[in-house]
């Protein structure tokens, strides 16, 4: 994949506004998770009683519990126009426009609601096809599950499969290989051809650091010609702290992670749960314990203060949620949050989209509405809010000294077990069913327990069980061999990382509006392997790095393109552009200004950059990192005009171009040489003799304060920014 860097093409060449192709089903698919989260529950909650088939003569002749009813409208015409919503006199009445209807009459949403229903009427406003056009109603109580149901492939037990018999045998390297040439040798199909080094230790140092290998590490994997030299390497980038702040990174993307932005008023505590996460990261904790401790650690039994303290931190994943903290309404406000938490626990930990059952029963999987109070009451019978005679939704500060320890730990926001001081639900107990996901509208209580589909229909109920919330009790049954779930899940999101598509593609959708696995087979082969690793991740990237399927090449036949142009067969590497965070911290290493050291405000990766602070950061949306507290299980990547722009423009690349200018000037002699180490830093290669030359006689051109522009260029192009 070598291409002379003046005649390859920069950023400013690409085709402008092309955007890398999202899957169809994936994106419908996050899209309704979207409505049933969103936009459903405050249809039902404000809209229904005025605007449904409930009503003989709806207000307005306008319906709202179906699309075609919206579509078709009331006296005023169309309720939205899909995809714009500043032409949808349904947003103009939210606003409380002055051309249009007040709505709700009663009083206004909140600017995230209405945010949330112009981001839905942008998507198209999607609804579930084969919806009922009639409100819904309580239908929740009764809805069974079946062993049909619980035979549905994710599911059933994780069984380890018999290894597939191949022909190619000589290309294997471990038996991940053999899930994955069986499936080519049954369409007679060849993988892609070995890559080469200069692109592996490019490919695996970005993998596990985010960042570029330096000179001496390419040299010295040259060097080393023995079997063992890639192994090498990913034991080395294991063993890196980079290794902790690159992957903490694909963590937060999935559980919203926000520092100090905006009305997610989540104080200036939320480097302590970034920095929890890289640690547990770097020293491998098993899985199992890194999701019991985010879930329950303040109610983990701990021998020492800094496990205690440890603890605490890692519940702060459960307070960075999407709270409103202008919501005065107490019940209102909680209903919320225990909304968000479980949308969180179910979709990073197991997978399903567990809040679509707030309302009434999943519409797609056998999730009962009971099963969502079921969960609800364990999280209601914890605090994250410090709500009790303030206004808003402060999150809980507190202390991280062991009571009767010592080390003026300081405070970290996280959960403790409680009910809510100024609500209904005081102490620890089970919860009402809320009627059409309304607070206002009790149903019955609903003991505290897990996913029937999992679970069971004969679980002792949380109360039986404890006088604690149950959240101890709910990790230990995530994390726990009985569930096919998260192993399945977690493995799944390893391979995402590695190759660029998981082997589900819907990778917080395991339920049956998600994808199925391409190699089933091989998911529940490396799924067992994790377990029998003791859950140990680093033994899964070893795993995966060693294969001869991680370490092929992105050429191929054209057969093998034409016959599986998505890749889904994985008979060929995918190249992918470096994320918003690798572009950041590429820019630092390669001028020399990389700093590092675990902790706030210490080292300026883009991993301890403040979000929301525009000086401090790669402008992330630019380069397809996500919104500010949302969850995001697996990122796109678009190419677009902006993009170009920005590397030729901001002040950070030139500063960079500087900085690499400085940083050759001062390691070598003559202008070959350096050169070469430009290029070295930059594209893990040397220059062809084209290349060598093309540069001698451009910046023989140049006066000494103006060379770091050549720099620029190598920083624009392609190469830089894409691994092959």
């Amino acid at each position: 994949m070598r291409r002379s860097a003046s005649s390859q093409l920069l950023f400013v060449a690409v085709v402008i506004g092309v955007v890398a192709p999202v899957r169809a089903d994936e994106a419908r698919t996050g899209a309704i998770e979207f409505f049933e989260a969103k936009i459903r529950p405050v249809l039902v909650e404000r809209c229904f009683k005025c605007h449904s088939g409930a009503r003989k003569k709806p207000k307005g002749g306008l319906r709202l519990d179906g699309r075609a009813w919206m579509l078709d409208g009331g006296d005023t015409g169309p309720a939205f126009v899909a995809g714009d919503p500043a032409k949808s006199l349904l947003i103009e009445s939210l606003h409380y426009g002055d051309k249009s209807y007040k709505m709700p009459p009663d009083s206004k949403l909140s600017k995230s609601v209405i945010a949330d229903f112009e981001k839905w009427i942008a998507l198209g406003a999607p609804w579930p096809d084969a919806e009922s056009t009639e409100p819904s109603k309580a239908r929740g109580t009764k809805r069974a599950v079946t062993d049909e149901d619980r035979a549905f492939w994710s599911f059933r037990p994780v069984k380890r499969p018999e290894l597939p018999a191949i022909e190619r045998t000589a290309w294997v390297k471990n038996d991940v290989d053999r899930f994955i040439f069986a499936q080519l040798e049954e369409r007679g199909l060849e993988t892609a051809a070995a890559a080469d080094k200069r692109v592996l230790i490019r490919r695996a140092t970005y993998d596990l650091t985010g960042l570029p290998p330096t000179p001496e590490e390419v040299e010295a994997f040259f060097n080393d010609e023995s079997p063992e030299a890639f192994s090498r390497v990913v034991d080395r980038l294991l063993d890196s702290p980079r290794y902790g702040e690159r992957w903490a990174r694909h963590w937060l993307d999935g559980v919203r992670y926000v520092s100090d932005a905006g009305y997610y008023n989540f104080s200036d505590l939320g480097w302590r749960y970034r920095d929890w996460v890289i640690r547990a990261l770097n020293r491998d904790m098993p899985y199992d314990e890194f999701v019991r401790m985010q879930i329950a650690g303040d109610l983990v039994p701990t021998e020492n203060d800094d496990d205690y303290a440890d603890g605490i931190v890692a519940t702060g994943v459960l307070a960075m949620g999407n709270i409103d903290d202008q919501e005065t309404d107490r019940e209102k406000l909680y209903a919320n949050v225990i909304d968000d938490q479980i949308d969180l626990v179910s979709r990073q930990f197991l997978g399903l989209t567990v809040s679509c059952a707030r309302c009434h029963d999943h519409k797609f999987d056998p999730i009962p509405t009971e099963d969502y109070y079921a969960l609800g009451g364990i999280f209601l019978s914890s605090r994250v809010l410090n709500t009790k005679g303030r206004i808003g939704a402060p999150r809980l500060k507190i202390s991280l000294d062991r009571p009767g320890g010592k080390g003026g730990r300081g405070e970290a926001i996280g959960a403790q077990d409680g009910g809510q001081p100024d609500g209904r639900h005081r102490e620890i107990g089970d919860m009402h069913l809320y009627v059409r996901g309304n607070p206002f509208k009790l149903g019955p209580v609903v003991p505290r327990r897990f996913l029937r589909v999992i679970a069971g229909d004969d679980q002792v109920p949380i109360g039986e069980r404890t006088k604690q919330s149950g959240r101890l009790e709910l990790a230990r049954w995530i994390a726990g061999p009985e569930n096919p779930l998260t192993a399945r899940v977690l493995v799944n999101r390893l391979w995402l990382y590695h190759f660029g598509e998981g082997i589900v593609t819907t990778p917080s959708n395991f339920g049956s509006r998600g994808a199925r696995p391409s190699h089933p087979g091989l998911l529940d082969y490396l799924a067992d392997e994790l377990v029998r690793s003791k859950w140990s991740m680093k033994a899964m990237h070893r795993l995966i790095m060693n294969s001869a399927t991680y370490q092929l090449s992105v050429r191929a036949e054209s057969a093998l393109i034409s016959n599986d142009p998505d890749n889904r067969l994985f008979g060929r590497f995918r190249s992918r552009r470096l994320s918003a965070e690798e572009l950041y911290d590429t820019l630092l290493a390669v001028s020399g200004r990389l700093e590092g050291e675990l902790g706030q405000g210490k080292g300026n990766r883009a991993i301890y950059a403040r979000i929301g602070h525009a000086h401090t950061f790669l402008p992330g949306a630019l380069f397809d990192a996500p919104a500010v507290g949302t969850i995001v299980s697996k990122r796109s990547e678009s190419t677009t005009a902006p993009q170009a722009l920005f590397f030729l423009n901001d002040e950070k690349v030139v500063a960079a171009s500087r900085g690499l200018a400085d940083r050759v000037e001062k390691s070598a002699e003559p202008m070959r040489e350096r050169i070469e180490l430009a290029y070295r830093l930059g594209y893990s290669r040397a220059p062809t003799p084209r290349e060598l030359a093309v540069g001698e006689t451009f910046l023989s051109k140049l006066d000494a304060s103006e060379r770091w522009t050549y720099f620029q260029v190598l920083l624009c192009a392609n190469e830089l920014a894409y691994l092959y």
